[in-house]
């Protein structure tokens, strides 16, 4: 039987960039039931014969993040690389009037917090619980608000077309910081079908 290290190391080679990059941050985040390291996949591939995705493993060794908590995050941090913008602080933790809001990315330089939003987390088939979560995200905005923090909002279908993750966070002000890599943005816009899966309905 393949083993998990063996089946993630295969996925990293020869899934698009930002999938793979989900798969390597899910295996390696503790919260989304990772058990692996970095340093074993990496490990595990400089030892094998085959050259095959080499250059995308040496980009995921380097930006793979067990901070993670959602498929979403991974590929909304790929995007947000490619477009060059400011690199973000995954899961930072504030500390306002008593309460702990932790948040998904934040730019530090301007102070922005980012969010990618799942409908999953709202437990939407439950409308007494899912109005509850709504009316506390809306409070934790609000309170993050106040303290001068602009806020940019959006859903994993957003990043997969670029331009609606782009326009939330130019409105955050998020500055760019690098050039733009096409190629690579070009990997996410050859995949329709993904853009379908994750659109609301």
């Amino acid at each position: 039987m393949t083993s998990l290290l063996d089946t993630t190391a295969d996925l990293a080679r020869s899934l698009p960039p930002a999938q793979a990059l989900a798969v390597v941050d899910a295996a390696i985040s503790r919260r989304q039931g990772g058990t692996l390291r970095v340093e074993s996949l990496r490990t595990l591939t400089a030892g094998q014969a085959s050259s095959r995705g080499s250059a995308q493993l040496r980009r995921l060794w380097e930006h793979a993040d067990g901070r993670a908590e959602s498929p979403a995050e991974s590929v909304s941090r790929a995007v947000i690389r490619w477009c060059g913008y400011e690199e973000p602080e995954l899961q930072h933790e504030f500390h306002y009037d008593g309460i702990l809001d932790r948040v998904d990315f934040l730019f530090r330089s301007v102070g922005a917090v980012g969010e990618t939003d799942g409908w999953g987390k709202y437990d939407l088939e439950d409308p007494e619980k899912a109005a509850a979560h709504l009316r506390d995200e809306k409070r934790r905005e609000d309170r993050l608000r106040r303290h001068h923090h602009p806020f940019a909002r959006w859903e994993l279908a957003d990043a997969w077309r670029i331009d609606p993750l782009c326009r939330a966070l130019d409105a955050a002000r998020v500055p760019l910081t690098r050039p733009r890599e096409s190629a690579m943005l070009a990997t996410l816009r050859a995949r329709p079908r993904e853009v379908t899966r994750h659109r609301p309905a």
